[in-house]
């Protein structure tokens, strides 16, 4: 029994070592996103997605919590049909918000959707912007919120 005891602390201790050099390389990762991407909660970003040049923006500023956020993408050339932006806290894990864009006119995508509340005063939140139909169609933007 003491042996099982021991094997079982061992492979408890190995899944704990792991978990950890997975998380820090998760925030490595993260981080090196973060240092790259613009910050859109600045203003508009100019980006380059799928081939295509665009600048990406959103309504309101400050971005809110838990209330409507409208992201508007213009293309410069061919516009996809459709897109998404899906929106992860590198603070903490507040799950993924993804908001699809439609066309709402020519070389024109939008959406609306709401970022979850949280009670840590200031997040730092990721966006992959990412287009249906072309391949390497993702482009990366950061942005900060507070909770008042």
């Amino acid at each position: 029994m003491a042996l099982w005891g021991m094997v079982a602390a061992l492979l408890a201790s190995l899944l704990f070592v792991v978990g950890v050099k997975a998380g820090r390389a998760r925030q490595q990762d993260a981080a090196a996103a973060l240092a790259a991407a613009c910050d859109i909660g600045a203003g508009p970003c100019a980006v380059s997605i799928g081939g295509v040049g665009a600048e990406v923006d959103v309504s309101p500023r400050p971005i809110p919590l838990a209330a409507p956020l409208d992201v508007t993408v213009r293309f410069r050339g061919g516009a996809p049909s459709a897109a998404e932006i899906a929106i992860t806290s590198v603070t903490m894990d507040m799950g993924t918000t993804t908001i699809p864009l439609t066309s709402t006119r020519p070389g024109t995508l939008q959406g609306r959707g709401s970022l979850p509340v949280c009670v840590v005063g200031e997040m730092t939140w990721l966006a992959e912007l990412s287009l249906a139909d072309r391949p390497g169609g993702v482009t990366r933007l950061r942005f900060d919120t507070r909770t008042p």
